[in-house]
């Protein structure tokens, strides 16, 4: 208990020093509904998701995790195989252009994006850690600086990981399994417009 309190008030600093929003959208930028469609169909907007639902009964640990050996990691479940799935066929019937898809190298976090999109690449910076040294503190300062990036015309971005990364660049609360922050750059900010479970996507229009 005492080890997931120091993590948690580290995120919620680390918080503090990355973003430029909270982890609930304003109602001055907020998106929903019909209007969000629209902003998403146009492009300019980054899907922060976090992995979809996991095996519950799977348990992994830091000092074992391998990311070449999906068998040290818990994989998503069979839930989380459909969420992924049915999430990407919202996204094309909505003809939501995506352009980069950018995962953490964890396999749940990978096998997410591959079932949701169909292509990805993998980046130590949406994990926070290096990969030969999952034991190190989290740093997510360059996935902000990703999450910043001008995008291309029309476009938005997709972007995988787990929790912490959106606490990291939003602040609490967590994004539960398959929920995605949506962020857009406002005279040169990171604002949050909007959050989107599993069950939001199928309400769409």
């Amino acid at each position: 208990m005492m080890r997931y309190l120091i993590w948690f008030t580290a995120m919620v600093a680390a918080s503090h020093a990355l973003s430029q929003s909270t982890g609930t959208p304003n109602a001055k930028n907020a998106l929903t509904g019909d209007a969000l469609v629209r902003a998403l169909k146009g492009g300019g907007y980054t899907l922060v998701f976090r992995h979809a639902a996991r095996e519950p009964e799977v348990i992994e640990s830091n000092a074992k995790i391998s990311l070449v050996d999906c068998a040290t990691q818990i994989p998503l479940s069979g839930m989380g195989r459909a969420q992924s799935r049915a999430i990407g066929e919202v996204i094309r019937r909505l003809d939501i252009p995506v352009g980069e898809v950018i995962a953490s190298p964890l396999c749940r976090t990978m096998d997410t994006a591959r079932l949701m999109i169909g292509r990805f690449r993998a980046e130590e910076a949406v994990a926070g850690r290096n990969p030969e040294r999952w034991q190190d503190e989290f740093k997510f300062e360059r996935l902000a600086e990703i999450v910043d990036m001008p995008l291309n015309a029309g476009m938005n971005r997709l972007i995988v990981g787990q929790a912490n990364a959106f606490v990291a660049l939003a602040g609490p609360p967590i994004l539960a399994e398959g929920e995605a922050g949506i962020f857009q750059i406002l005279e040169g900010r990171r604002v949050l417009v909007a959050r989107l479970r599993v069950e939001d996507w199928q309400v769409l229009r």
